[in-house]
């Protein structure tokens, strides 16, 4: 659930979105 809840607040629809997003944010490797 709390995925869902991050990718709700931040508007990301895909998996492949919230991995870009947290690369960017580094919080994991590329």
């Amino acid at each position: 659930r709390h995925r869902e809840n991050i990718m709700s607040k931040l508007n990301l629809h895909s998996r492949a979105d919230l991995v870009r997003y947290a690369i960017r944010k580094g919080i994991i490797e590329p």
